[in-house]
């Protein structure tokens, strides 16, 4: 369902607005039967995970025709970690807008049917995956910090089995209470340098 939470945060880059004024003017245009009960709203978001989101709640959820499927609400997010990467924006506001004037579609046919035609003005082809490298650096970078946290191990002195922990919790300060999953032995906690 298409809830407005707390992670998403009003875009307030004047260029950013300006590409979505365009593209969801160029949807509107192709398929104004699906923006008569609602526009989407833009967002933006600090995924790692994905580019953009296309989240919305249908009146009627078990209607088959894509066509009479009507839309009471709309959010579509956009990464942050795309900076200013204006391109790749616009790419991911006609992915996105794809979904919503074909909703049920997941990356389907019709959807990149629907996704390719709303592109077409800039010459933008729907893809499922990305190749932007602003954004597979940002994700990277993400990771990196994240794995450099862990601090404590717990490990298998016999087949080298070994679990990561951010904290001293519990099974870090008793080792002796746990038993390697693979191997049974008893396991050994450690303080990473």
């Amino acid at each position: 369902p298409a809830n407005k939470k707390k992670t998403y945060k009003n875009v307030t880059d004047p260029k950013i607005l300006e590409i979505w004024e365009e593209v969801k003017a160029e949807a509107k245009g192709i398929y104004p039967h699906c923006f008569e009960l609602c526009e989407p709203e833009l967002y933006m978001d600090s995924s790692y995970r994905h580019l953009g989101l296309c989240s919305y709640t249908m009146q009627n959820p078990s209607e088959r025709n894509v066509d009479k499927i009507k839309i009471s609400k709309c959010i579509i997010t956009i990464s942050s970690n795309l900076k200013q990467d204006y391109n790749q924006i616009r790419r991911t506001m006609c992915h996105e807008l794809g979904h919503f004037v074909s909703p049920k579609e997941h990356h389907g046919y019709l959807w990149q049917l629907r996704a390719n035609r709303i592109g077409s003005r800039w010459g933008i082809n729907a893809t499922r995956q990305t190749s932007n490298e602003t954004f597979n650096n940002a994700v990277k970078e993400h990771h990196a910090q994240k794995t450099s946290t862990y601090q404590y191990r717990l490990y298998c002195p016999d087949c080298g089995a070994e679990w990561k922990y951010k904290t001293n919790c519990s099974a870090v300060q008793h080792p002796q209470y746990y038993r390697c999953s693979k191997c049974k032995s008893a396991l050994k906690s450690e303080k990473i340098k």
